[in-house]
């Protein structure tokens, strides 16, 4: 479903004068608007789905963001203040953030500068998060071990399995125990190591430019953005590297695995 018909009554609670509301850009949990001001500036209007623990993912996603925003270019708050928009049908949370420049652009669009330049950023803010003690209220662990559990729960319905027969014509067989032993491991790994991680720096949450202030620059390619923390948690810092190396890996077909490597981990 879309928020738009919200938009104006979002507006007038924050008392903004909005001069043009942006199409809306639709992620995973949330739905954003640009908001040009007539002052000339803009700001980030964010709607969240309300599922469970949405309100606490929220306040954690900006206490992530926050412990970053004086030495980096992300998100942060234009107000403080988090509405709860309900009818009879539907509830949902929204905010207002600052508005950062810049666009996201295709996985086949990224050269060698693009991909180093993720790298950076994430060393970067992990050097930040390490050296704060700013909370999050998740654990990467637990979130890690919940998906599993819904995962297991799907393939083992006879009626999926089914599904996948008549449909793709194979028989599934998933080697989840595989992961349940993995994360069990690495959650044996200190803790000393343990901090706040984004969990999804991935293409639609990065933006760039041809140019821009910010200190993540190469040659005419800056990284002028970090967005959507709301993945936010707490853990070793491989999780965070494996996840977007893997979509580099995937993704990033026109580049080969060492190169991938070589540019995102050096």
């Amino acid at each position: 479903m879309s928020y738009r018909s919200l938009v104006p009554q979002v507006i007038g609670i924050y008392g903004l004068d909005v001069v043009e509301v942006g199409t809306a850009q639709k992620g995973y949990r949330s739905e954003s608007y640009r908001l040009t001001l007539a002052t000339g500036g803009a700001a980030n209007l964010i709607f969240f789905k309300n599922e469970h623990n949405t309100r606490q993912r929220i306040r954690s996603a900006d206490n992530a963001a926050d412990t970053l925003s004086s030495a980096l270019p992300v998100r942060s708050r234009f107000d403080e203040r988090t509405l709860r928009l309900s009818d009879a049908s539907k509830e949902v949370y929204a905010s207002i953030y600052n508005y950062l420049p810049g666009s996201t652009i295709p996985w086949e669009s990224y050269t060698k500068n693009h991909i180093k330049l993720l790298g950076w950023a994430m060393s970067d803010m992990h050097s930040v998060w390490r050296a704060s003690d700013k909370a999050v209220s998740f654990h990467v662990g637990d979130e890690l071990n919940h998906l599993l559990t819904r995962m297991k729960r799907y393939f083992d319905s006879t009626d999926i399995q089914k599904a996948i027969q008549n449909k793709l014509s194979v028989s599934l067989v998933a080697h989840l125990g595989d992961y349940e032993r993995l994360f069990k491991k690495l959650g044996a790994i200190t803790v000393i190591d343990e901090h706040i991680l984004h969990m999804d720096l991935v293409r639609g949450n990065v933006l760039f430019d041809t140019d821009g202030n910010t200190p993540w620059k190469i040659d005419n390619t800056t990284l002028t953005g970090v967005i959507d923390f709301e993945k936010a948690a707490i853990g070793h810092p491989i999780y965070d590297i494996a996840r977007t190396l893997a979509f580099l890996l995937v993704d990033c077909a026109n580049k080969d695995r060492a190169s991938i490597y070589k540019y995102f981990l050096q």
